[in-house]
């Protein structure tokens, strides 16, 4: 259970900082990405 729950963490992660820098100009979002790929 807790597997599924870092995958879709990561996954949904991932997706949301690539749709935040397009719209933050990358910066916060590469932080924030890489905050949630550590995790």
């Amino acid at each position: 259970m807790d597997d599924v729950s870092t995958y879709r963490r990561i996954d949904v992660s991932m997706y949301r900082c690539i749709d935040v820098s397009a719209y933050r100009r990358i910066g916060v979002s590469m932080y924030r990405c890489i905050d949630a790929s550590a995790l």
